[in-house]
């Protein structure tokens, strides 16, 4: 909401400081106004003034109501507990996508309308008026005569801006002066016509929570940015006021989606020179460009969170640990921020840091330690998530740990039973192996890769599918695509697809006979989910998120040994015994539906999200 002043000839006043209602003083001519928001008046109001002028189809329509309401003697105020609205720009009937203003007729038309019409009511100098009204025109034209002159419009467009000033300055001026105004009768209320609105009323109350994921979802992002878009739009589902603080490519704006609203930041908008105070006195200078994007993205994410709480109460702020998304807003002591628990970088860089900068290690690993040490309220998604929390960040007794896992919808091509018969393979092979995830040591892809192999060179018919980004594509000494294609040339049992999008997963899915990706930690593991609900037996290693999905046996299979042997072997027993794959198979897609489905997750997340907002007693803080 933008509230300021017009005068008795509408010109606006975008410096008078709040409270405006201090300059309704007899005389003064001025009320207050808004610009580009929403305006509610009473039925009575409207009653008595005869509503709208429907003369003004465009520019002034509300204006002219607040003048016409307040010469009644009622008063113009704003609400700034009511609600926010946020739209896309779009092209209208005067401005064109570069937002100049093509066709100013009604614009024109409705000045002299509006300003004439109330000195024929109101009386007073003629001559004023239309100065007014004059000088204003005259910068309309000089802003087209210097687009003109500067390339923004061309001539043919020039002109046409100029034969719609002159139309609208005579169509304005004669019907003020000869026409009366076009009030239409509005009839007394019948509230007994009026039709119930469907609203969503949660138990508890309508709460406000905003979510924050660098990663979109819908343009690929995967892995922790569709759980945070699931959750989200699932709040939003079930009637809370739900926001998504996300990064764009291109410019900053709001939409909103089914209930959501998405806040996009542009990429443009980050400031990743300097930090603040409260977290330079921890690091001072950075030297790691992935320390300086996180710094940078948590102070927009923070601002925008900032911007909304002008004119909302926010209940809860969620953001993930991994990339410090959530930072400034943990130490922001005026925000209720939950920490949610994913694969932390200290539990990523003790894998992975043959591969990643000193600097980086370092100052990532600093500013991890302050987001952690410094939050109070965490959401883990598995007990190895809690149990990290307390052993290897040593958080204290006073923080509150909730538990839910992550959950993902079932795939529509599935049926309703617990699993669809799959594809029967020949004796000796003829089963396909998927495995969905990046390429990197993390997720076990230098074990898998060594496991298939052997698998295949003694299986030939088994076919092998591996999706996923290789990070290091560009360095063929630590591509594993590239080292395994170096060792075994020519190998076309074991297909890389790379990156694909999230609409060409189903096939591969209901193609595949076993999933398997042994990553060395988890936190949780959507992957397994992913692969559960397409009652596929998974192979994981026992360790990390794995454990609390996979019922070794029974779900999945779980390799105690970190070896590409022993993963080669339990994939060769499902390989070799399709009962035992048809059993797994189907315990996992029933323990899916029964656990892991997208509305079962939501349900129990938001309940456990709600408590966190209930006082606590020291002995019940740790969850």
């Amino acid at each position: 909401m933008n509230p300021f002043l017009i005068d008795k000839y509408y010109n606006p006043n975008f410096e008078a400081q709040p409270p405006l209602w201090g300059f309704e003083f007899a005389g003064a001519h001025t009320i207050p106004h808004i610009l580009g928001a929403s305006s509610s008046f009473s039925r009575e109001a409207l009653m008595e003034i005869g509503g709208f002028d429907e003369e003004i189809e465009y520019f002034l329509d509300e204006s002219e109501v607040c003048r016409r309401i307040s010469e009644t003697g009622r008063k113009i105020r704003f609400l700034n507990e009511g609600a926010s609205v946020h739209h896309q720009f779009a092209p209208g009937i005067t401005r064109d996508e570069r937002r100049l203003l093509t066709h100013p007729y009604p614009v024109v038309k409705n000045k002299y309308y509006v300003c004439l019409s109330d000195w024929r009511r109101n009386g007073g100098s003629l001559s004023d008026y239309l100065t007014q009204c004059d000088d204003w025109l005259q910068e309309l034209r000089d802003g087209a005569r210097w687009q003109l002159d500067h390339g923004g419009i061309t001539r043919k467009e020039y002109d046409s801006f100029m034969r719609d000033v002159e139309r609208g300055l005579h169509d304005g001026k004669e019907r003020a002066l000869k026409q009366s105004r076009k009030s239409v009768e509005i009839t007394p209320a019948k509230p007994e016509a009026l039709l119930p609105f469907p609203t969503q009323k949660p138990a508890g109350g309508r709460k406000t929570f905003v979510f924050i994921s660098r990663g979109n979802f819908r343009k690929g992002g995967g892995g922790i940015a569709r759980y945070i878009w699931d959750l989200s739009l699932g709040f939003a589902r079930l009637g809370h006021e739900t926001h998504l603080i996300t990064l764009t490519d291109g410019p900053s704006s709001v939409e909103f989606h089914d209930g959501l609203w998405i806040r996009h930041i542009s990429k443009d908008a980050l400031q990743n020179d300097g930090i603040d105070s409260d977290v330079a006195d921890v690091f001072g200078h950075l030297e790691s460009g992935a320390a300086k994007l996180n710094i940078g993205w948590a102070k927009a994410a923070h601002a925008e969170v900032l911007r909304l709480r002008q004119d909302r109460y926010i209940d809860l702020v969620v953001a993930p640990v991994w990339d410090q998304e959530g930072l400034y807003c943990v130490l922001d002591r005026r925000l209720t921020t939950v920490v949610s628990m994913n694969t932390t970088f200290r539990r990523f860089a003790d894998i992975e840091f043959r591969n990643l900068a000193r600097a980086t290690i370092e100052e990532l690993t600093m500013l991890e330690n302050l987001y952690v040490g410094s939050a109070r309220l965490f959401h883990a998604n598995s007990s190895s998530s809690a149990e990290h929390l307390r052993d290897d960040f040593q958080v204290g007794p006073d923080v509150r740990i909730v538990h839910a896992p992550h959950g993902v919808e079932d795939a529509p091509s599935m049926s309703a039973e617990i699993a669809p018969a799959r594809k029967a393979p020949t004796r000796d092979g003829g089963v396909k192996i998927l495995y969905v995830s990046r390429l990197e040591k993390r997720k076990g892809t230098d074990l898998f890769l060594e496991a298939v192999a052997r698998l295949v060179r003694k299986h030939g018919d088994v076919q092998v599918d591996i999706v996923g980004r290789d990070g290091h594509a560009d360095d063929p000494d630590r591509s594993l695509r590239t080292q395994f294609e170096r060792i075994y040339p020519g190998q076309t049992n074991v297909v890389f697809h790379g990156e694909l999008p999230n609409a060409a997963l189903p096939d591969l899915y209901h193609d595949a006979d076993i999933f398997c990706v042994p990553s060395r930690y988890e936190s949780f593991g959507i992957i397994f989910i992913e692969a559960m609900r397409y009652g596929l037996p998974v192979v994981a290693l026992d360790i990390g998120g794995a454990r609390d999905i996979i019922e070794n046996e029974v779900t999945g299979i779980l390799c105690a040994r970190e070896s590409s042997a022993a993963i080669q072997a339990e994939l060769e027993r499902l390989v070799m015994d399709k009962s035992l794959r048809t059993r797994i198979g189907k315990a996992a897609r029933k323990r899916f539906l029964q656990v892991y489905e997208n509305e079962i997750v939501i349900d129990q997340t938001l309940g456990e999200m709600l408590s966190l907002l209930k006082p606590t007693t020291p002995a019940s803080s740790q969850g």
